[in-house]
């Protein structure tokens, strides 16, 4: 059997094209509306088009390792926070406690707003930023031990 397509078939551009005369689909790298589309390319940003099957979810990998270190972050600040104002502690004891709280609260949303916007950065830079998100944890904490 051969993988030819048939005379019949539409070739990939064509399919392309049929695909988006009715549809409002996304440039994935732009967000320019294709609806209409004649050509194979984004008349936004230039770039090559192709309509291929996708994962039904993507990898969240990245998502989940920058949520993990966010939210610990923000949970462990809040819990000491909390034990630190029932037992009585200075308040100057407990601003880098208040500060990582806020910090990694802020940052949670953000974080996970924007992963569809990572997708569009390299491997390498997406892996940095989702490391990132554990540093303001580990500072607070250092200058909460530091402090106190």
């Amino acid at each position: 059997m051969s993988d030819a397509p048939a005379r019949d078939e539409p070739d990939d551009a064509a399919f392309l094209r049929a695909w988006l005369a009715a549809r409002d689909e996304r440039c994935p790298n732009c967000r320019y509306v294709l609806r209409g589309l004649t050509a194979t390319h984004c008349p936004e940003c230039g770039l090559a088009l192709v309509l291929r099957v996708g994962l039904e979810k993507p990898r969240q990998a990245l998502l989940v390792l920058g949520v993990t270190g966010l939210a610990s972050g923000l949970g462990f600040h809040a819990l000491v926070l909390l034990w630190g104002v029932s037992q009585g502690a200075p308040g100057s004891d407990l601003v880098p406690l208040v500060l990582g709280v806020i910090t990694c609260g802020a940052l949670l949303p953000v974080w996970t707003c924007s992963a569809r916007h990572l997708r569009r950065v390299q491997s390498g830079i997406r892996w940095l930023w989702a490391l990132l998100c554990f540093v303001p944890g580990i500072v607070f904490f250092l200058v909460f031990i530091a402090h106190v």
